[in-house]
Order: C-alpha cells, then structure tokens, then sequence
C-alpha cells in the first residue's frame, strides 16, 4: 500500500504485486522476502545472546501501547515510570480514498503553507502532530485481504511462521488460522 501510494507500485491489486514482485528479476521491493522473519531474526539469534534479545509482535503493541512501551523500557534499563505518548501513529499504511485530497495532505503547496504559522500560533506541537496524524488516517483505507489471497500467503509462509515460532517462543498459530 506504502508503494502504491508513492506510485512506486505499478499494480493496484495486492496479490498482482505480489505475484509480479517474486517473477522479476531485479525487484527492489522484495514483498515476500522481507516478509521472512525468521529468516532475518535468526542471525541475530546466532549473533547476540538470547537475553539481549527482545521480540514484540505488532499485535501486542495494538492491543496495549502502554504495557509494550513499559515492556520496552524494563529491557533497555529506562525508567519504567515515563509515560509514553502513543496516539500519534507514523507511516500509517493504506491507499488514498481520494488522491487529490491525499496529494494536498502531503504535497507541498500555497494554502498548507499558509495554514502552518496559524497552526503554530494555535496548536501545541503535539497537537500538531495528532491533527496530522487524524488527518492521514481520514484520507487512507485499508483495503480488505481477501480469503483465498490470505490463505496463499498463510502456505507461502508456513514454514518460515512455525520456524519463527519455534526461534522467539511465542505462540503464532493464530498467524496461521
């Protein structure tokens, strides 16, 4: 979706992207590959011991930021205490609902440069930040996975999940459900 929004991504479809990116010879977008986890976080497994190690999986982190965030600090040796703000989302991912509107969030134009010393004046820089945020997420949908496009990519990455699985010791087979 990130590509397709940067017209870096010629196929509107998911799956065509996909099945397109494995065929090329020289393709810098790699869909699959980088979906490989185990395969990337092994070698950090060879590398560091276990215990220098700490895996979070996304799904966590949207079913409670704070406790992640806290998580995060405890391993790195930070105060625990602090209280993170986490309302602000970057690289929200989606495709344009309308490009206009999207290409005036982000482009850079007369009436955006007009509007930022009002804002300033105005809105705290957090603030800011929410209202871009809010403003991003407006102006993006998430296209739905179809069933039988999921169900490929559950066999495409079976045996790379298990193996995951297996390497960070936690449970992944709703990954696969």
């Amino acid at each position: 979706m990130f590509n397709q929004r940067l017209d870096a991504e010629a196929a509107s479809e998911f799956l065509t992207a996909f099945q397109n990116d494995r065929t090329r010879k020289k393709s810098h977008h790699k869909y699959f590959e980088r979906g490989l986890y185990h395969h990337y976080l092994k070698h950090y497994y060879e590398v560091f011991p276990k215990d220098r190690i700490k895996i979070y999986l996304f799904d966590d982190f949207k079913k409670n930021p704070q406790a992640v965030v806290r998580d995060v600090f405890k391993f790195l040796g930070v105060v625990e205490e602090f209280e993170a703000d986490v309302r602000a989302k970057d690289a929200v991912s989606g495709v344009p609902r309308n490009k206009a509107i999207y290409d005036f969030i982000h482009g850079d134009n007369q009436l955006r440069k007009l509007l930022r010393p009002i804002f300033k004046l105005f809105l705290s820089p957090r603030q800011r930040r929410l209202l871009w945020t809010k403003a991003i997420e407006a102006s993006l949908k998430k296209p739905g996975l179809d069933r039988e496009v999921k169900q490929m990519l559950q066999e495409e990455y079976r045996s790379d999940i298990l193996q995951l699985q297996d390497l960070i010791e936690k449970d992944l087979s709703h990954w696969l459900a």
